[in-house]
């Protein structure tokens, strides 16, 4: 079955703005704690979590419970798609002793109900969080082999057929711009 954001936009990628999403995370997450509601907070942990490693949503549940369990910021997670590959998750300092103490005691939830949770929520695909934070090291100018490793890909061309179709209309789009603006003088 297709996700939410497949289904309403017809793509897996919604294209979000990684600086904004971030900042509604940090709205929800506030709000969560405010009005105890631990579901809600657990859910936007690993929403920040996926945005600021570029994991995979499992990846960032299994960065999570781990966390829960042991306390340590800098974990490694199995790498998806991959039988025993593993990478480094660091979990954001703002994810403090009260998330902890709402969460620790929680029931395990899946994936998926999180991930319905953050569709619910922030109304974006989660593997969309995925692809904003490549899009964030981009515009920073980490090179592409860099941004492969830290998100996991196997092979850089896997990470350059998604980065390269929204570079090509970035291009053309300031191209044809450019010439409107040689027109007008």
């Amino acid at each position: 079955m297709p996700s939410p954001a497949r289904r309403q936009k017809g793509t897996w990628d919604a294209g979000v703005n990684f600086d904004q999403v971030l900042r509604r995370i940090m709205k929800i997450r506030e709000y969560a704690k405010t009005m105890k509601r631990p579901r809600l907070l657990r859910a936007m942990n690993v929403a920040l979590i996926q945005i600021t490693n570029g994991l995979r949503i499992s990846e960032a549940v299994e960065c999570y419970y781990k966390f829960l369990l042991r306390g340590d910021r800098e974990l490694e997670v199995r790498v998806r798609k991959t039988k025993d590959k593993y990478r480094l998750c660091v979990v954001p300092d703002v994810i403090d002793a009260t998330d902890i103490a709402m969460n620790r005691k929680l029931p395990p939830a899946s994936t998926s109900s999180i991930r319905t949770l953050i569709y619910l929520h922030l109304n974006v695909n989660t593997h969309s969080l995925r692809y904003a934070f490549i899009n964030k090291l981009l515009e920073k100018g980490v090179d592409l082999p860099t941004i492969s490793k830290i998100v996991g890909h196997r092979k850089l061309e896997t990470l350059l057929t998604y980065v390269q179709e929204k570079r090509a209309r970035a291009e053309l789009l300031d191209l044809v711009k450019s010439v409107g603006r040689e027109v007008r003088r």
